[in-house]
């Protein structure tokens, strides 16, 4: 394990440092995060994601009504609660790997729109992290990008149809190329990272 004690014992470690700590209740702007400022701040967050952000927009247009786009909401809030908890988790692990590994790379000043801490998370990518898991992050950045950039080759060649030739087969056709393009594209510059790493 790369961690002592493994996943209880880095879970304990970060616990005992207040890592874990997860509701304060106390309204104070001297504490860095409180439940109040998660509240005022998560509600002005949800507001700009869900009302301006393409991949939600995207996914609420392409319903049929107006319940079924309610149903995508609501999915999209139960789906990200977990995903949160998961990307929480995965810096916690991280500060407890670092109390007992030294930085492979020295860790970057702050600069403005970026702090140190930023870096952590690159840094255990290229000096800890296996080759083989290295293509599979490397894969899923890029399947996380392909929702808009594989809607863009296609663009101009759908201008000139009408809504009901958008909604048929057609916009299949066209996106479906591309799409296993990219794919193949993908896995090849995967392939070539795993064999020249060795």
């Amino acid at each position: 394990s790369m961690i002592d004690g493994g996943l209880a014992g880095g879970l304990a470690q970060a616990a005992a440092a207040g890592k874990t700590e997860w509701l304060r209740t106390d309204f104070t702007l001297g504490a860095p995060f409180n439940l109040w400022m998660g509240l005022i701040g998560g509600t002005f967050l949800v507001l700009s994601s869900h009302g301006a952000d393409q991949l939600i927009v995207q996914r609420v247009l392409a319903c049929r009504d107006v319940a079924e786009g309610r149903r995508a909401l609501v999915f999209s809030a139960v789906l990200i609660f977990p995903l949160f908890l998961l990307f929480l988790l995965v810096g916690v692990l991280l500060w407890v790997y670092y109390q007992s590994h030294p930085f492979q790379i020295p860790l970057p000043e702050s600069r403005p729109g970026i702090k140190s801490n930023d870096f952590i998370f690159p840094i255990y990518i290229v000096t800890e992290m296996p080759h083989l898991m290295k293509g599979f992050l490397i894969v899923a950045i890029l399947a996380a990008a392909m929702s808009s950039i594989s809607s863009r080759p296609c663009a101009s060649r759908l201008k000139s149809f009408n809504s009901t030739t958008l909604h048929s087969s057609s916009s299949q056709k066209c996106h479906r190329p591309w799409d296993l393009d990219f794919v193949a594209g993908s896995l090849a510059f995967c392939t070539w990272i795993l064999f020249k790493n060795g």
